[in-house]
Parts: structure tokens; sequence; C-alpha cells
């Protein structure tokens, strides 16, 4: 099946982990909860988002 997504401007799609770690990082406001849930390290993408997060 195929999306529009101009229909639907709250979807991102994200085709790497760096620029997803760049939106996270830029939309994460104090006392967001974050989940990140993968079947792998999924790129180290926990590790980092928090490195950048408590800088």
């Amino acid at each position: 099946w195929a999306l529009n997504l101009d229909e639907y401007p709250a979807i991102h799609v994200i085709s790497n982990i760096d620029e997803m770690i760049d939106k996270v990082v830029l939309m994460a406001e104090v006392n967001d909860h974050l989940l990140f849930m993968s079947n792998g390290g999924f790129g180290g993408i926990h590790e980092k988002v928090e490195a950048l997060l408590t800088n």
C-alpha cells in the first residue's frame, strides 16, 4: 500500500540513524520520556541520544 505523506504532516520518514537522532534531540523537551524499541543495537541510538541530551 502507499501512503500520501502530504496528507499527514505529523509523520516524518527518516532514512538514517543520524538524521533520526538529530530529529529526536531537537524535538525532546525537559521531562519527556523516550522509548526505543528494536531487536538489536540500532546503531547505538540509545547512547548517542542520551549523550546529546545530557550535554
